[in-house]
């Protein structure tokens, strides 16, 4: 088994295409023969890897093998900044959603506070009525 020194960005790259691809690592460690912590241990950088391997995976991410292998800074940085595009996207329509629930729920403690006036202006109102009815 020949083993290949893959370059740091290998994992990364790896688990980028899988979310690309939106494959979970239980479906590609399927693929593989092997668990989810096995493959979750590829994307973390923790295992070396065969060339068999990184075929096997380059395979199921339908790219050249050479494209997991090899050391590009710009192409590292330009997955980062997808990411980091994509998670600002995210934050950003999330915050939004939670800005309009916050308004609901406002308008609802509104809503409530009205109510419990009334509750208890009707209260006040019957124990007037049996005060009377006392006397």
């Amino acid at each position: 088994m020949r083993f290949i020194p893959t370059p740091l960005e290998t994992h990364l790259k790896i688990a980028y295409l899988r979310k690309e691809k939106k494959l979970s690592q239980t479906e590609i460690a399927e693929l593989l023969g092997m668990s989810q912590n096995a493959y979750g241990r590829i994307e973390r950088g923790e295992t070396k890897l065969t060339i068999d391997r990184v075929k096997e995976i380059a395979t199921i991410l339908k790219v050249p093998y050479n494209d997991l292998i090899t050391d590009s800074k710009d192409e590292v940085t330009e997955m980062y900044q997808d990411i980091s595009e994509q998670h600002e996207r995210e934050k950003e329509v999330i915050e939004n959603e939670l800005k309009e629930k916050n308004k609901y729920v406002k308008k609802l403690e509104s809503i409530i506070e009205d109510k419990e006036m009334i509750i208890s202006l009707l209260q006040d109102k019957v124990r007037s009525l049996e005060k009377q009815i006392k006397e």
